[in-house]
């Protein structure tokens, strides 16, 4: 994840140096077997391990974390009921390296991310790809119901399972617009080149067309094996993605849905995931 700064881009410093190792965390959590590194980044740090013969995974935020944030992170998954979120175990403080810290436990989802899936090169057919709008968009309209807009749909935030199901993973830096703003002014969160246009130009009243707008733009990666901009935000700011290559085999429904959801203005987006699925009646 990366910070916008007035056109500046700044990564988060990692929160934990050195890394978190497996004797810290099971000290801390004996009745999780298995405790296993999975990935470090500028939120945190993330374990897997096995509680009451569940595959867990463990979320563990830095000190440095805006505890607001998590607090409404957990608030969310504890309200949403969605098949395509995943779903919260336990959260609580505890004590690491003698700075109190966040962690949060969910489900483990069993599967590989789109990033992964990308870079084995890859490509989804038209009928794999409706299918992801339908559980990532499925999974947008349960947050915009709970007044969230998870601002960071991105490759490696979806997982598809084993089952071929997409589940939607991290509403770390999701936009409550039931709440007070908790982000300094001048500062955007997400990830380069899935932005919305509206959401990098930091307006505050987003709304679930930012996260379709990041939608749009996974499904055309996956569909094409590249990114429409080369990650490059400023290019997507005012310009709509170009045509899917003519070597592309895709339902003209979904295309077009594609580049509906890609608009750069906001308000010419599905304004619904009603919207949304009356393009893919004939695709899935």
């Amino acid at each position: 994840m990366e910070i916008f700064k007035y056109q500046e881009v700044k990564i988060l410093q990692q929160p934990f140096d050195p890394p978190l190792t497996r004797d810290e965390i099971s000290s801390l959590f004996p009745q999780i077997e298995e405790i296993t590194p999975l990935t470090t980044g500028g939120e945190g740090s993330i374990f897997t391990g096995i509680n009451n013969h569940q595959k867990v995974a463990l979320k563990f935020y830095g000190p440095n974390r805006v505890e607001k944030r998590v607090e409404l992170e957990v608030d969310k998954l504890k309200r949403v009921s969605c098949p395509f979120i995943v779903s919260l175990v336990d959260y609580g403080k505890i004590t690491l390296r003698q700075k109190d810290c966040l962690f949060i436990i969910t489900n483990f989802i069993q599967g590989r991310t789109l990033v992964d899936i990308n870079a084995s090169k890859e490509l989804l057919t038209s009928k794999e790809v409706a299918h992801l709008i339908r559980c990532i968009g499925t999974a947008i309209h349960h947050l915009w119901n709970l007044g969230v807009v998870h601002c960071d749909i991105t490759p490696k935030n979806i997982i598809k399972k084993n089952d071929k199901n997409y589940v939607l993973i991290d509403l770390g830096i999701a936009k409550h617009i039931d709440t007070v703003t908790i982000t300094e002014p001048g500062i955007i969160f997400g990830t380069m080149g899935y932005i919305a246009p509206e959401q990098i130009k930091g307006r505050r009243n987003l709304t679930l067309r930012a996260d379709f707008y990041s939608l749009g733009i996974v499904s055309y990666q996956c569909l094409t094996g590249y990114h429409p901009f080369n990650y490059q935000q400023e290019l997507m700011l005012k310009n709509k993605v170009p045509l899917l290559p003519e070597s592309v085999r895709v339902n003209k429904s979904l295309e077009e849905l594609i580049y509906i959801m890609c608009n750069p203005i906001a308000y010419k987006r599905p304004s619904s995931f009603k919207e949304i699925m009356q393009f893919l009646e004939g695709v899935l």
